[in-house]
């Protein structure tokens, strides 16, 4: 089940682009191409990486001993400061197709009747349509596109005013289609709360087609154990309507958003989405450290992905924060940095 849009997060204002800023020659002489940077965090503690980004604004690309961008970062700079054009978009497509061997889709004709409802994004303004692409780009990245055709995604459809059973939505799937359907519009103020929609229904896909193929109450009950019997679900996500339920808040001991709180599965889709999504991953952590409840479930997602699909083991999620930061660095429709690079 996915979210109702009435449930996004607040909007929030952005943090203005900030220019890059000159390195130490110790940090800046560690690495040579654009997204190498990233083999730094491997030696530097978390935060402190995650704070050497953020001040670099575009993100830090040593050459030659300082944070100028290379030549090969030049490349995006250069894209986004011109016109996006409709080549520019269906080179994107191709890239994100080649990469995870899924298809993106932009110009679907509208669809009216039935159970969903949306309209064809392709009326949309280019850059936003591209800046989604990009965003869709980085975090299908994290997945192998065998795992992505076993859980029956072979196309992206990117659509806009997205409608599940006259229910405003952000994600929904259609099976008959193998089709993921993403409105690229909802949520467009916070990128974050975009990715997390992304994994929030893989995941569902994860469960149904890998794990348990069907409900299976003993999962159910299982995760409610991991509660403590000190909190009640509210018996699906359509009765979760409450303005900013989706918003990483920590609103009570186990649950990182109010979505959480609808049903097992639904706690457990919106735990795993903030894991993907490293700004918020790194806030989880923190909260998991005083808090048992998501501590135990953190460990029991983990462990359950793990023994069902070797993917999921220590690796996947150590390689988390090094795709997050790639994404910061490269914003070349194809890149072919030592991170960014998956042949």
């Amino acid at each position: 089940m996915v979210r109702p849009v009435d449930s996004l997060p607040p909007t929030t204002p952005h943090r203005p682009h900030q220019p890059p800023v000159a390195a130490s020659p110790r940090i800046g002489a560690v690495t040579s191409d654009c997204c190498d940077y990233v083999r730094v965090s491997k030696y530097l503690p978390c935060g402190l990486w995650y704070l050497l980004c953020w001040l670099s604004g575009c993100g830090p690309s040593p050459v030659q001993g300082s944070f100028g961008l290379s030549e090969s970062a030049q490349e995006g700079v250069v894209l986004l400061a011109r016109e996006t054009t409709v080549a520019d978009i269906q080179k994107l497509c191709d890239t994100i197709e080649l990469r995870s061997g899924v298809q993106p889709v932009y110009s679907e004709s509208s669809a009216t009747g039935g159970w969903l409802r949306y309209e064809a994004a392709s009326a949309c303004e280019l850059p936003k349509l591209r800046k989604y692409l990009l965003l869709l780009r980085d975090e299908l990245g994290k997945y192998p596109s065998d795992l992505l055709w076993r859980i029956r995604v072979q196309k992206v459809l990117i659509v806009r005013n997205l409608a599940q059973l006259e229910i405003r939505v952000a994600v929904a799937y259609d099976p008959d289609r193998w089709a993921l359907i993403v409105d690229s519009m909802a949520g467009a103020h916070d990128p974050d709360y975009q990715r997390r929609n992304i994994h929030h229904e893989l995941y569902h896909l994860i469960e149904t087609q890998i794990i348990v193929g069907s409900k299976d109450k003993r999962l159910d009950d299982d995760w409610d154990s991991l509660n403590g019997g000190l909190a009640r679900y509210r018996g699906g996500g359509v009765r979760v309507r409450d303005p900013g339920a989706a918003a990483c808040t920590h609103p009570s001991p186990g649950f990182v958003t109010g979505y959480a709180m609808a049903s097992p599965a639904e706690d457990r889709a919106e735990l795993y989405s903030t894991l993907l999504v490293v700004p918020l991953s790194v806030r989880v952590y923190k909260w998991a450290q005083s808090d048992m409840f998501l501590s135990h479930k953190i460990q029991y997602l983990k462990k359950m992905l793990a023994r069902y699909d070797t993917l999921f083991g220590r690796q996947f999620w150590d390689l988390l924060p090094d795709y997050w930061l790639a994404g910061q660095l490269c914003e070349r429709p194809q890149c072919c940095c030592s991170v960014c690079r998956r042949d």
